[in-house]
């Protein structure tokens, strides 16, 4: 699936790993806490010697699932429809327990993995698509994904003040959202998407506060008490959300 007028295969390969992985300043410390983050969500869905099925849904270069990995054991498949970003997922993370594959999210191939995995993420990937499209995916996962399988999903938060962090990094990135946010959620309409896509036990919150600005401006360790307390305190207002479901039991 891809928007209409923007060709994801225009993004160079690698490129937001190499941000998290090897970029300076707040860029980097944003994409580090924001999986970071998420990380620690699915870290409390099991035991730590149990190895966790996780399906990523728009993995892009894999960042997120070769942190993951590094963090809990798990069985990791990164799915996403740009070619050069699979490319570079596979050639510096693939091994035997992360595989990433080329496909759209409706592929009729991805329904065994989905249908076996604990967890599915889409980490920023349902503002790159229509309204009716993010809603087309949620209903295929919800039809797909065994009961009580968990569904992380992340997006900007458009009532907070990520309209004028998306207009800074639009003119100062190489890389513009301009025409790839397409969906502009808040937090009641997150809400409201996946309740209508027929999941259960919804959660959404918001998160990145000041620490990743603290991070990149000061140095990490001095973010590190404002991303606690952030992250225990501050439940509405972040720049992100993310919403934490699950499939119906029965």
């Amino acid at each position: 699936m891809c928007p209409d007028g923007f060709d994801y295969e225009q993004i160079p390969p690698g490129y937001y790993d190499k941000v998290a992985q090897e970029g300076t300043g707040v860029r980097r410390y944003w994409h580090v806490y924001k999986f970071s983050y998420v990380i620690e969500k699915i870290r409390a869905l099991g035991a730590q010697d149990m190895r966790l099925k996780v399906v990523d849904l728009g993995c892009g270069p894999g960042t997120f699932l070769s942190l993951l990995s590094k963090a809990t054991p798990i069985q990791g498949l990164g799915v996403d429809i740009a070619q050069n970003q699979i490319a570079y997922a596979s050639q510096t993370y693939g091994n035997e327990n992360l595989k990433f594959t080329q496909a759209s999210l409706f592929d009729e191939s991805l329904k065994p993995q989905l249908q076996e995995a604990d967890v599915v993420t889409l980490i920023e990937v349902i503002e790159h698509v229509h309204l009716n499209e993010a809603m087309a995916i949620l209903k295929f996962l919800k039809q797909t994904m065994k009961p009580n399988a968990h569904l992380l999903v992340t997006t900007p938060n458009y009532l907070s003040a990520w309209p004028i962090l998306e207009q800074v990094v639009n003119y100062v990135s190489e890389v513009n959202y301009e025409d790839q946010h397409l969906t502009k959620l808040n937090r009641r309409k997150l809400q409201r998407l996946l309740e209508e896509a027929g999941f259960d036990k919804i959660h959404v919150r918001s998160y990145m506060h000041a620490s990743p600005f603290i991070a990149g401006l000061v140095h990490p360790r001095v973010a590190h008490p404002f991303k606690a307390m952030e992250q225990k305190y501050l439940l509405k207002g972040g720049p992100l959300l993310c919403a934490q479901a699950q499939c119906p039991s029965s």
